[in-house]
């Protein structure tokens, strides 16, 4: 199999796998939002950290009440958004298991499906381009 033609096989694929990894993952919030309770938890400690290449992040310690309950719950989570001790923030948790908590609503999923999509497209116009170039024999 000439090497045009076999790049022209994997490159749409790997090109497709960024779009199927985020449907995916809107997948997985839907399904969790159903379930969800929809609440505010409040940041108690916010610890700068520094990622990799020097990003910057951000690890929250959060306390959240059970709605219509005075159970309380504290949990860590890493977010991008500088974030104050005090601040409130919407989240969300199962009502059949509160350790299972949120901060992402799915927001921007949506955007990003867009966004993979051109991706993929111009990666497959890439290789419908690549195959018409005239061919050496290999």
């Amino acid at each position: 199999m000439h090497i045009v033609t076999l790049f022209c096989i994997l490159l749409p694929v790997l090109g497709a796998l960024p779009f199927v990894i985020v449907l995916i993952k809107k997948k997985r919030i839907e399904a969790f939002k159903a379930k969800a309770v929809v609440t505010t938890a409040t940041v108690l400690k916010a610890e700068k950290k520094m990622g990799f290449r020097g990003s910057t992040y951000y690890l929250l310690s959060l306390e959240y009440r059970k709605v219509n309950s005075n159970e309380v719950y504290q949990v860590k989570r890493v977010v991008y958004r500088k974030q104050q001790p005090g601040d409130v923030l919407p989240a969300m948790y199962l009502d059949d298991d509160p350790t299972r908590f949120s901060l992402e609503f799915g927001k921007k999923t949506g955007l990003m499906l867009i966004v993979t999509f051109i991706w993929f497209l111009l990666v497959a116009a890439f290789c419908y381009w690549m195959r018409s170039l005239p061919m050496s024999p290999a």
